[in-house]
């Protein structure tokens, strides 16, 4: 488990962990996250689909660890060198086929997009109803002349 250390996250949320193991069983939810720790797999356009330095990769042997912590020995003694084998083939093969740091997508939105693109002049506002009613109301207010004796 050692070699593991640097991969493991502090706070994972087990809730997923514990109902997949409830609804498929431990076998089928732990078979489940070894796959998905396959390194050597890729879309069809050439991505990668998991790395060593993804967070998802963390997060699942985190799971892993969380299972080998709260149950049985049986399931850790099954387990854990399969995880650990797996983990230094996907060091082995990024040695050969290193990783990608894919770039981070921008989260500000078309709105803000729109407004940045196009020159910061603020639209004219229209007047509303209320606000022309108001302005007709204050115009005959102030033609009125009163004349005190």
């Amino acid at each position: 488990m050692e070699r593991l250390n640097g991969y493991i996250l502090d706070n994972i949320d087990s809730r997923y962990i514990e109902n997949d193991i409830a609804t498929k069983g431990i076998n089928e939810a732990l078979t489940y996250r070894y796959n998905l720790l396959d390194c050597t797999r890729t879309m069809d356009n050439g991505m990668r689909i998991m790395q060593t330095i993804n967070y998802t990769y963390k997060n699942i042997l985190s799971e892993f660890k969380w299972v080998f912590d709260n149950y049985d020995e049986s399931v850790k003694n099954e387990w854990l060198e399969k995880v650990v084998q797996r983990h230094i083939s996907n060091l082995c093969y990024e040695r050969e086929v290193p990783p990608i740091k894919y770039a981070k997508k921008s989260k500000v939105s078309n709105k803000n997009k729109i407004n940045k693109a196009t020159s910061k002049v603020p639209k004219e506002r229209k007047e509303s109803k209320a606000e022309s009613k108001l302005k007709a109301h204050a115009l005959k207010l102030n033609m009125l002349k009163l004349k005190i004796q």
